[in-house]
């Protein structure tokens, strides 16, 4: 390929890193290995496991709780071997646990179950998957608070106040 115009060499200590989502839903990105496979050396990294997990998760939440750190643990390896045994579609993984952990560390009045409503919030409106869910936090002695979707819901955001009158503050003219 040496001296071909649209052909640039490339440096032998070249290296690229890529982070790619496994193929199939909720991703429905491309297959990497069949993409490009036979280009790169392609390796797989799996979440970690249950040690280095804990380990990882009490670095980003020093001043989190063991107790609060094992029980994620479990719960995100249940919800894991659910994905496996084709209950669940989501893969949750190891990126959902650090968000709920570092959410605990900047933010520690919230708690933990209101960390996971929100982190989780967007399953509550598939019944069959919050009812997963909830079961495998349950299991771990983690209380989920998603109210059934035939309950009724109300959510405030704030007082209402008066607005003022508009005020004019200029005009814009098109020539």
């Amino acid at each position: 390929f040496k001296g071909q115009p649209n052909c640039l060499p490339i440096h032998p200590n070249f290296r690229m890193w890529t982070l790619a989502n496994r193929r199939g839903f909720p991703f429905l990105g491309n297959d990497f290995f069949r993409e490009v496979g036979d280009i790169f050396c392609p390796h797989v990294i799996d979440n970690p496991d249950k040690d280095s997990e804990i380990e990882l998760l009490r670095m980003y939440g020093p001043n989190v709780g063991d107790d609060v750190i094992l029980k994620l643990v479990n719960a995100f390896a249940d919800l894991r071997v659910l994905v496996q045994d084709g209950v669940l579609t989501y893969p949750y993984s190891t990126r959902e646990a650090v968000a709920v952990v570092k959410h605990l560390e900047s933010f520690p009045d919230d708690g933990l179950v209101e960390t996971l409503e929100n982190v989780l919030g967007y399953d509550s409106f598939n019944k069959l998957l919050r009812d997963s869910i909830n079961e495998v936090f349950q299991k771990n002695e983690i209380p989920l608070l998603s109210a059934p979707l035939d309950q009724e819901v109300r959510i405030e955001l704030g007082t209402e106040s008066e607005l003022p009158l508009p005020l004019k503050t200029e005009e814009w003219k098109l020539d």
